[in-house]
């Protein structure tokens, strides 16, 4: 039997969350508030509109300042292999436009990420009709996914497979994975459930992972959207929180972090940003505060911290908002702690 998994592990550091829970190395696959930037003023705020361009700094008018790693060829041929979501002009039905990357459809709104990843949250009945028709087909592609496995027609070496997996804490949960075996290989779509739902979806070409892994919070909503070729992580991983909005960004080249990493508060506000070279924090980070100010800098070399810089200290209030999202729960104990609340009512 191929089919197996292999988990990372996640980091924290400083006071903030370094992100990548949900997108770890190697992986195998609260109701807060919702950005409305958009729905309230009938605009895209802070996205680079089209026609125009971004700030050479990275900046776009009214937002945060981050670090910006521009895509060589390489990653762009990957990104059009992969299907990726590609960067492109999004109109509201009031003719307003924007260059955004779609990145989540959920409650009925669409979460965008512009190029100087500032995210925004869109109701889509604000969308002009050809995007709302484009970002439901995202929800339909989605759906497909989850779509019960059998094996394919004209296959006669197929077969399907199910195995358990016991936890790796605080990773993952203990897991029963369904898939397909061809020649002994794990091939196609694979479903992992714990307590028999639904918690992570894995794609597999010849044994190895190639395609979207997509793990989901027990209520369904996405947790983490990362992608796989030739069982490498390689574009974006994006972790987000459970109403959709966006709780985490990594970029990934052959296998390593490279590229921005940025964490979001529940606002939609970046938190951290990282720059990663090689998988390694190398160059300066960027720390906020709730409302979009600058706490600090960081200074990293070969993922070893060399100064900082403090422009102000957070409040207590800001200090107990930085601290939310730098204890996450991770995707195994989200899990774990669903069974054992289960286990609970089954007792009583």
């Amino acid at each position: 039997m191929y089919i197996k998994i292999n988990y990372g592990k996640g980091t924290k550091m400083n006071g903030t969350s370094n992100t990548i829970w949900g997108c770890v190395f190697a992986c195998t696959f609260s109701l807060v508030l919702v950005s409305v930037l958009a729905a309230e003023s009938g605009t895209f705020p802070y996205a680079q509109r089209a026609g125009s361009d971004v700030e050479p700094d990275g900046t776009a008018a009214g937002g945060q300042s981050v670090p910006h790693t521009r895509m060589d060829s390489s990653q762009e041929r990957q990104t059009v292999l992969q299907a990726e979501e590609p960067f492109r002009t999004w109109t509201l039905a009031n003719g307003d436009a924007a260059i955004l990357q779609l990145a989540n459809v959920a409650q009925n709104k669409a979460v965008f990420l512009s190029k100087n990843h500032q995210q925004q949250a869109v109701d889509i009945s604000l969308l002009s009709p050809g995007d709302q028709e484009y970002a439901r087909q995202f929800e339909i592609r989605l759906g497909q996914l989850k779509a019960p496995i059998s094996a394919p027609h004209g296959k006669g070496n197929a077969k399907p497979i199910q195995i358990t997996v016991p936890a790796e804490l605080p990773f993952c949960p203990e897991v029963e994975i369904k898939g397909i075996l061809i020649d002994g290989l794990a091939e196609g779509v694979a479903h992992a459930y714990c307590s028999g739902k639904l918690c992570f979806i894995e794609t597999y070409r010849k044994g190895e992972l190639d395609g979207p892994k997509i793990q989901f919070y027990p209520s369904g909503r996405v947790y983490s959207i990362q992608f796989f070729k030739d069982a490498v992580p390689y574009g974006k991983c994006i972790t987000f929180y459970e109403n959709g909005t966006i709780d985490g960004f990594t970029s990934w080249r052959d296998g390593d972090m490279t590229g921005p990493q940025l964490t979001y508060f529940p606002t939609s506000k970046i938190a951290t940003a990282y720059p990663r070279v090689g998988g390694k924090r190398h160059g300066e980070s960027v720390h906020f505060l709730p409302g979009g100010d600058v706490m600090g800098y960081q200074d990293w070399f070969n993922d070893r911290q060399t100064g900082q810089r403090i422009l102000r200290e957070p409040s207590v209030q800001e200090y107990r908002e930085i601290m939310l999202i730098a204890q996450p729960t991770l995707f195994g104990t989200l899990w774990a702690q669903r069974q054992a609340l289960e286990k609970i009512h089954d007792q009583q």
